[in-house]
């Protein structure tokens, strides 16, 4: 009976030590924005909330993602932008339902997201650190 004890500590600690996690809330700031990344077991939401050209406006984007420990390939399929940016929106329609791979690092409570210039699902910037929302 000790041994199955034992065996059964050892099982839960090996489980523990697995890749890190992206589920749950993560947040950067950027030239006075704000985005945030919600990750549930499968759905990534993305929100921004910016003051573009002296207007204020809230953006959200989701889809269903999988992460396998180096990249995030995420789909977007849900896009919420208001009517006031009408090219950005254009633009933003021409990607949904298309796949994106977006290589990802978790370190502690930080997650740094990696860009290319084809990425048109980022900003165009190479990367951005973003911190776990606790």
């Amino acid at each position: 009976m000790r041994n199955y004890a034992v065996l059964t500590l050892a099982i839960v600690c090996l489980a523990g030590c697995g890749r890190p996690t992206l589920v749950g809330k993560w947040s950067a700031t950027e030239n006075g924005g704000t985005m945030t990344l919600d990750f549930t077991s499968n759905e990534m939401t993305m929100n921004m909330d910016s003051d573009a050209l002296g207007q204020k406006f809230h953006m959200e984007m989701s889809g269903p993602y999988t992460y396998d420990g180096k990249n995030i390939h995420w789909t977007v399929d849900e896009i919420n932008l208001p009517g006031d940016f009408k090219q950005l929106s254009a633009v933003l329609e021409q990607q949904k339902g298309k796949s994106s791979d977006i290589p990802a690092k978790i370190e502690g409570d930080k997650l740094t997201l990696s860009t290319t210039s084809s990425d048109a699902m980022l900003s165009k910037s190479s990367s951005g650190t973003f911190t776990r929302v606790k």
